[in-house]
């Protein structure tokens, strides 16, 4: 994608974004399947202890739930990074980290008016980052964000 920058071509830069969010997207749904289905026997080769496997199993059927959005995020911050914006994905990722460790607590312990979730309670503050953090993302890509080619088609090759 960088090249294709470099090079003057942004429209294709755009379709070059687009098809890798979607097939990042497409990725995830798999670990969504994987993490639904057979969240709980992938941790069971892991470690043998029943109680480990419960509480493993619920954090990785969780996280994997979640998983289209952390591979969506992860492509969008390569596309910006590579468009050379660095600084704008360092924030959204820095806001995410922070609100996973705030959310963690709340979500683990069950403070004030968050239900006490344990192990899954740290899953789940795991996958609201993500989701917001893509979230920032589409923000950015429906701004037209100079640093986020976005784009279904793209003129032909003049070659």
């Amino acid at each position: 994608m960088r090249q294709l920058l470099g090079a003057g071509e942004r429209g294709r830069a755009g379709v070059a974004a687009y098809k890798g969010i979607r097939a990042s997207a497409l990725l995830g749904l798999t670990g969504t399947a994987l993490g639904i289905f057979a969240g709980r026997p992938i941790f069971a080769l892991m470690n043998p202890d029943p109680a480990a496997v419960e509480t493993g199993a619920a954090y990785l059927s969780i996280v994997l739930a979640g998983s289209p959005f952390l591979l969506v995020g992860l492509t969008c911050e390569g596309i910006m990074r590579a468009s050379g914006d660095t600084r704008t994905p360092l924030l959204i990722d820095l806001f995410a980290v922070s609100l996973n460790a705030v959310l963690d607590p709340f979500l683990i312990y069950g403070w004030g008016p968050a239900p006490r979730l344990g192990v899954a309670g740290a899953a789940w503050a795991t996958v609201i980052a993500q989701v917001l953090m893509v979230g920032f993302y589409v923000v950015a890509a429906v701004r037209r964000h100079p640093a986020f080619p976005l784009a279904r088609r793209a003129p032909p090759n003049p070659r």
